[in-house]
Parts: structure tokens; sequence; C-alpha cells
């Protein structure tokens, strides 16, 4: 606003970006269209003309005094050099709730208030950005360990922040993600040119990390490579790589940092996690670039103790990898001479035997992560596939989004499983149409099982309201207090399950419809670029 000589009567969005207010009360109509919280109007009984304050004495200015809010006080405690503060390093280091005041019923209101989609705009106006950034990843990108499966999600990274110095890779890739995941948010593009910076000096530091053989070895530089494929996941590389495999150069490398170190590494709590954390990443990469892991499954399975369930889902996910290499060599045998046939036959009953694995798995140890039917969907509830929130049919939840999680790992290593199998079947039955044999029938009926299971699955991960006062929840903790809305590590979750889901033959138009809709949700309001590529082979 042009200074013409008297106090502006604008409210403080609207003097703050110099453009005209209609002095609407309580909010303007500007902040009403644009969908943000008003912060409301200053009091000009204590303004003097040309825009400065009053003052008594001299020239020291007053101002009402006003009690703090919850998100005024987050934005003094808890953002206030987030992660260089002394009681950030000495405090609890696996959970971060002790820096908001009040109890921890007030984190989750705090948390909106600073994160809302509504009141982004206001954010700005108080807490430097590289600060919200951090409080924001912490928010909706870290899982605390559950009851059910004791797996958090990237829940290493706060113990580790703590003793990082202020040039550690560690803290410029949270930086680089930090950024990235608000810069995806509303009125935050902004913030992605400085991530990108972040995530280029990150490379920087830790290639000279790398190069000094002890210091390659500490958890510190493993947590950074994860966050390096954290933030390519986020934001579109530089290559334009479409499909699941377009963020595989830092997975690779935390795999190299596991391999090349010896058992030591795995002797504190961290390095398991980071060892378990690495592991999962790479089966799922593995996967689906149809890769055998290094060192054999067995040298993944047994490196750190953990419970009978969760080793034996490991184990089954990482012969699935192995299945689909030599699933790629086989199939292309030719001719069909008597040698490739008992070949192909002897692939053939080996992933037939790896389907009864899973199934006994499931019926046996994993039914402490079944779901459960909350709600049925009927047609006319849906105004399009590809917008609705949930599919028609059956609406599932779990105990916890890592419970989630596995189960549909397990599910959708399940439908490759057939997908193999399948080939070697077409393989063997050539000229005649495989799809008249029994074992397509059987491929068929399990695979719809398993694809409408995943589709069930979904509003689960992406906080569908079944009612307005109603959220499907189940035990997760953000880092920041109990979840009680969508936290972004959910979307990271049914990603993968999805894109199976979607690409498998036995998935309807509908299905791909509502995958693809979902996909698109979760890169325009999660900031997660990857699902954008998978649109693009969906």
């Amino acid at each position: 606003m042009v200074n013409t000589g008297k106090p502006s009567s604008g409210c403080e969005a609207c003097r703050a970006r110099h453009i005209k207010c209609d002095g609407s009360r309580p909010s303007c109509m500007r902040c009403q269209k644009l969908k943000r919280i008003c912060p409301g109007y200053r009091d000009l009984s204590k303004v003097r003309f040309g825009g400065k304050p009053a003052s008594r004495k001299g020239n020291t200015p007053t101002y009402e005094h006003k009690p703090k809010s919850i998100s005024d006080h987050v934005g003094d405690s808890l953002l206030g050099n987030f992660v260089g503060t002394e009681s950030f390093r000495t405090a609890d280091p696996m959970a971060i709730s002790h820096f908001v005041p009040g109890s921890m019923n007030s984190v989750p209101r705090a948390m909106e208030a600073l994160f809302g989609q509504r009141s982004l705009s206001s954010m700005h106006l108080r807490i430097p950005e590289h600060e919200a950034a951090q409080c924001f990843f912490l928010a909706n990108f870290i899982l605390l360990p559950s009851t059910a499966t004791k797996m958090g999600h990237l829940n290493f990274i706060i113990p580790l922040l703590n003793t990082a110095s202020e040039r550690s890779p560690l803290r410029s890739a949270f930086s680089a993600v930090s950024l990235a995941s608000l810069g995806a948010q509303p009125n935050s593009l902004g913030l992605l040119s400085k991530a990108k910076l972040s995530y280029v000096q990150a490379l920087k530091q830790i290639n000279v990390a790398l190069a000094d053989p002890k210091l390659a070895k500490e958890d510190s530089i493993m947590a950074t490579t994860l966050l390096l494929t954290v933030y390519e996941v986020m934001v579109r590389p530089e290559t334009d790589r479409k499909g699941w495999h377009s963020h595989k150069t830092h997975i690779d490398g935390a795999v190299a940092l596991i391999t090349f170190g010896r058992r030591r590494l795995f002797r504190s709590k961290i390095s398991r996690e980071l060892f378990l954390s690495i592991r999962e990443l790479m089966t799922i990469e593995y996967i689906g670039t149809s890769k055998a892991p290094n060192r054999g499954v067995y040298w993944w399975t047994n490196r750190v103790p953990e419970e009978e369930v969760s080793q034996r889902y490991a184990l089954l996910n990482l012969h699935v990898a192995e299945l689909r290499e030599d699933n790629n060599k086989i199939t292309t045998l030719s001719p069909q001479t008597a040698c490739n046939t008992e070949i192909v036959v002897e692939f053939l009953a080996r992933a037939e035997q790896l389907e009864k694995q899973y199934r006994d798995w499931q019926e046996s140890q994993a039914s402490c992560w079944e779901p459960t039917t909350v709600a049925w969907v009927d047609n006319e509830d849906t105004m399009g596939f590809a917008t609705s929130e949930a599919f028609p049919g059956r609406v599932e939840a779990f105990t916890d989004l890592t419970a989630a999680y596995r189960y549909n790992i397990a599910r959708s290593s399940q439908i490759l499983v057939w997908t193999s199998i399948l080939r070697a079947v077409a393989w063997t039955e050539y000229p005649e149409d495989y799809r008249l044999t029994t074992s397509y029938s059987n491929a068929r009926r399990r695979c719809i099982e398993l694809i409408d299971g995943i589709i069930a699955s979904i509003p689960f991960f992406l906080g569908w309201k079944e009612r307005s006062d109603k959220v499907l929840a189940g035990e997760s903790q953000s880092a920041c207090g109990s979840n009680s809305k969508v936290i972004g590590v959910g979307a990271f979750y049914v990603m993968w399950p999805m894109f199976v889901a979607a690409n498998s033959d036995f998935a309807t138009p509908e299905q791909r419809a509502f995958v693809k809709g979902r996909l698109t949700y979760i890169a325009q309001n999660f900031g997660i670029d990857q699902a954008d590529r998978l649109i693009q082979v969906c």
C-alpha cells in the first residue's frame, strides 16, 4: 500500500503484501477468497500518522499486550532455531513433542494451526521458512515406532541430528527434504529452488565424507543417503526417468555402505534401525527392477535380531526380487528344447512354492497385521472414480501405518509372484493359449482378491473420512505428537502397492482410474513427485 499520510486500516496479511484490503470484519474478503485465515487488524488508536507506532518515552514503541496462542508458543519454542538449540540436543532423542508447551493434546492443534492449508500464508508472516519447513517435515514424514511392528519411518534422524555438526551432510540433506516437502504446499513453491541448493550442498559434503574410510562408516552418512533418496522421491530428478526406479542412485549407495561395512555397524539401536530401513528400500527397489540382492537373500535376514514375523516377511520379499531376476532370464529362452523346458519347469515349481509360503505366512504369522472392514461404499456414493476418496466396496483399517504398509507389500509381492508363474506357464504351453489352463484360473481368482484388498486399504493411508467427525487412524504417531490428521508417510507407504495393482492384467479400468486419481492427489497434496511419474506408466 502507498503511504498516504494516514495509517492503513487493512488486515495484517494485506498490509504485509502491500495490497488493498476491504476492511471487512472479522476477516477481510480477500483472505476469504484465498481460503486463508485472516490474521485480523491492528489497533489504530495506538498508531500515529505515517504508520509509526506511538511512543511514551523517547522513541520506544508501545504495543498492546496479548496472551500468546498455542501456535505462537510453537513458533517461539519449537521453531526458534529448531535443530540447533541446546534443548533439542539434550532432550529425549526419539521424540520432539516435548518442545511444545502444554499437554500432548495441544500438539495436533498447534501443528494444524501452523501447517493447515488455510494457514500457510499467515505462517510465513511470523516463522522463518527454513524452521517452518523442518517442523513440517518432522510432523508429516517421520513416524515413531508402533506397538504392532515396532518399526517407524526415519525416526532415527532425530537422535542423529542431536549430535550432528553444523556442517554435517546430514543437516544439509535434512534441510533439502524439509524445504522440498513444504515447498510443494500452496504459496510455498519458491522453497524448491532453496531445497535444490541444500541438496547440491549435501551431495558435495557426502562425497567428501565417503573419501574418508572412518567417516564413511558413521550412521549419519547412511542416514544422509536415505534422506537424499527421500528428496529424489519428492523432487523430479534432472534426468527424466519414469517409473519406480527413478530414485535408485542413492539406494545403491546406501546398500554399498551396508555391505562394505562390518558387523559392528549394527550393534547400536540406531545402526539396526538404519539397516532395516535400507533393507526395506532396497527390497522394493530390487523387486521393481528385477534384481537379486547383493550377497544373497539370507545375508540380509541374519544381520540384526528381529521378530519372526518381520524376518519372514523380509525373507519372502527378497525371494521375490530373486525370482523376478530369474524370470527375466528363463522366459526369454529359445527354442523350447528339452533342456530349456526343464529349466522353466523347475522355475515354475519354485514360484508356486513361494506363493504357497506367502499364503502360509499370511495365515499363521501375519494375523497381527490383518485389516478389518470398517465401512462399505456404494456406487452412488462416488462422483467419479478418478476423484473419489474411496472405491466402491469395502474399506479397510489397520492397527497402524507400518502394519498396513507391510501387509500391502506382501499383497503386491504375491501379485508379482503370480505374474511370474503365468509367464512360465505361457512359455511351457506355447503355442496353446495359457489362459485356458488351471494356473491362469487360480491366478485370476487370487490376484483379484489381492488387488481388491489393496484398493480397499488406500483410504486408510490417505486419511479418508467416513463421516466429517471420523477419520481412519490407527496407533501411528508422527514425531510431533498423536496422528490426528493425514501425514505424508502414509502416501509414501501406499504408492508401490497401488502401482503394482494398477499394472496387473486383472485390474479393472475403474480400479486403474481410481489409482491414477489417488496418485494425482498424492502428487498435488503431499509434494511427492514420484507419484506423478508413476501415473505416466500406470
